[in-house]
């Protein structure tokens, strides 16, 4: 099997740019909300607190950004497959930025 290192490494840059997007906007919703922790718990906390508020847009952009963290690790190995990936989780992010103000500390 011939392996090109270029497509390697361009693979793995979209991968941790798509698993530090992911990271990101979870880290950026548990500081605004007022959270602490990096847990599965915590995840699930501010997707609770999302929910009371009414913001289930948010809180569904932040579940897709996680299942599109999980189909970068283990899904498709294609460049092209894991680039789109990479857009999505990007959009993704963006919308959650934009929408930051409706976020309110609890």
């Amino acid at each position: 099997m011939i392996v090109n290192e270029e497509e390697i490494d361009e693979e793995s840059c979209f991968r941790t740019y798509i698993s530090r997007i992911c990271m990101s906007m979870f880290c950026v919703l548990r500081d605004k909300i007022g959270l602490t922790g990096k847990s599965d718990e915590v995840y699930k906390n501010i997707r609770d607190y999302l929910k009371r508020l009414g913001l289930h847009d948010i809180d569904d952009k932040l579940w897709q950004l996680r299942k599109l963290r999980n189909l970068a690790d283990y899904g498709n190995d294609s460049i092209s497959y894991i680039e789109g990936v990479a857009d999505e989780a990007l959009g993704h992010s963006n919308y959650i930025d934009g929408e930051l103000s409706r976020v309110k500390p609890r």
